[in-house]
């Protein structure tokens, strides 16, 4: 679920059967922007910091891709004064990615590995504002949701004992992933409020 605060007039096109559709097509008019400015300004790639934690230490992490951020659900609005509302709707990735180059699990293993979540779900806070000609949205809060982590180290026989183990300890691991995570995303959210969305 994603709550947007916004303090920007939509214009209602007329060809939707009701707000919420009209709401849920400027979400995605915005989104689309998002996407847009993220692959411009190269952020579909997120470096992570090293995670030494738990018996696994990995080097050289990368998140992606943000550029996939849509919305899966329709949108409800609740009006609050005349240039305000409140718009709930839900986001997601179409491609979620975790990959390290150089990974040491429990002192033995050595390798590269890639990390999937085949179920996210974002849930975020964002203050969208319109001042004359610029719209510009702040980041308020967020909070990422991963569900049945993946593990993938290669295609041996033996990889499927590695997949196993390092998949339990990137789950004790998941709190530290996510803070890596949101830490990045934090930071690339400030320039991208610089932005001029409109």
């Amino acid at each position: 679920m994603v709550l947007l605060l916004v303090t920007l007039c939509f214009c209602f096109t007329g060809s939707y059967t009701t707000i919420a559709e009209d709401v849920s097509y400027s979400i995605d008019l915005l989104l689309d922007s998002i996407s847009a400015l993220i692959k411009t300004d190269n952020y579909s790639r997120i470096t992570l910091p090293s995670i030494n934690k738990n018996g696994l230490h990995c080097d050289a992490g990368v998140f992606s891709d943000l550029s996939t951020i849509h919305r899966t659900g329709n949108a409800t609005i609740d009006i609050q004064g005349d240039y305000m509302a409140l718009i709930s709707t839900s986001l997601g990735l179409t491609e979620f990615r975790l990959a390290y180059r150089k990974c040491v699990v429990a002192g033995v293993f050595r390798r590269s590995l890639r990390i999937t979540a085949p179920e996210d779900s974002v849930t975020l806070q964002l203050s969208v504002h319109h001042k004359g000609t610029r719209c510009y949205a702040v980041l308020n809060s967020i909070n990422i949701d991963l569900q049945n982590l993946q593990v993938y180290t290669g295609d041996k026989w033996y990889n499927k004992t590695e997949d196993w183990l390092i998949n339990w300890l990137i789950k004790l691991n998941k709190d530290r992933l996510l803070e890596s995570i949101y830490d990045v995303i934090w930071k690339q959210a400030k320039v991208l409020s610089n932005k001029n969305f409109c």
